[in-house]
């Protein structure tokens, strides 16, 4: 073989051997950072799959996670409550979170915050769940969801950088920066109100992911595998919709109904609708109306069977 190209295939393998070194040391260091992290929806989403134990959690979308207190939860129904709402997530997140929690302990309840667009067809579902990969090696159960992100995506995941090219400036904002935000076991109060001309009317028709009604699926059947009470829950929007054209929300209800699920839908409630002094915006509930609309899901809970 010609001096050249070998000297060429020895520097090829050098250097993929210092990529690699250095892929391991900064995955690592960055993944210690990560997981050290006391603050931010990170370290809640860390603290949802590691370290809850509550009888009791609430898992959906940025509504979620401003929609529930679990301190009146607990004091309405004598139970634990922990809230991993994460802001921007949808059905794929919602699986992924209920699987790998209930692989570590089993809650007793899951309440699972559904809105009108989680099964859209749209691919920011995918591309979303990017924040699940730092827990590709701690939590085996979220591997297929994270790898349906594209069919490269099982390789890419093999480094340790590439699962947290999104965070490092989070992590050091975290690391470096104090919060001031209030974070009560998962829940994060909003402040300001709606003005009062804002509320919204609308008509809302949307093709259906057909993959993400699978999830939903395989979520409601793995909760009855597990015995955990689950419940199906839509918080208060401040639109007035044609609920007869909007599929997301004739979806959820048809798969409840089939499966027996209890299903509260709050989307189109009165007591809620044009109340622009309880919502920041037309999505969702400020401190005030959040604490309303906990008690309301309370009281409702008090009725069910079981």
């Amino acid at each position: 073989m010609d001096m050249g190209v070998r000297t060429f295939i020895k520097n090829g393998f050098i250097f993929l051997g210092l990529l690699l070194v250095l892929d391991v040391s900064l995955g690592y260091l960055l993944e210690y950072f990560y997981m050290e992290m006391k603050t931010g929806e990170a370290a809640r989403t860390t603290f949802s799959l590691h370290h809850t134990h509550a009888s009791t959690i609430v898992v959906g979308s940025s509504r979620a996670t401003h929609h529930y207190i679990p301190s009146i939860i607990e004091k309405e129904l004598g139970v634990t409550c922990y809230n991993t709402g994460r802001n921007g997530q949808g059905v794929l997140y919602y699986h992924g979170l209920i699987h790998a929690i209930s692989s570590r302990y089993i809650p007793k309840m899951i309440i699972l915050d559904l809105n009108p667009y989680d099964f859209d067809v749209d691919n920011r579902h995918y591309s979303k769940i990017s924040c699940l990969a730092p827990y590709y090696n701690t939590n085996p159960e979220i591997r297929p969801i994270l790898e349906e992100r594209g069919p490269a995506e099982k390789l890419k995941l093999l480094s340790n950088l590439y699962r947290y090219n999104s965070f490092p400036v989070q992590i050091l904002a975290n690391t470096l920066i104090k919060r001031n935000q209030p974070e009560w076991q998962g829940y994060v109060p909003l402040s300001g109100s709606m003005r009062s001309d804002t509320l919204i009317a609308s008509s809302y028709m949307s093709p259906l992911d057909s993959n993400l009604i699978g999830h939903l699926n395989a979520m409601i059947a793995w909760c009855k595998g597990k015995k955990i009470q689950l419940v199906v829950a839509i918080s208060p929007c401040n639109n007035r919709m044609d609920i007869s054209r909007c599929n997301g929300l004739t979806l959820v209800k048809r798969s409840c109904l089939k499966n027996k699920i209890p299903c509260l839908d709050y989307s189109q409630s009165e007591l809620f609708l044009a109340k622009n002094n309880w919502f920041r915006d037309d999505m969702h509930l400020n401190h005030d109306g959040a604490e309303y609309y906990t008690k309301q899901i309370c009281q409702d809970l008090k009725l069910m069977p079981f």
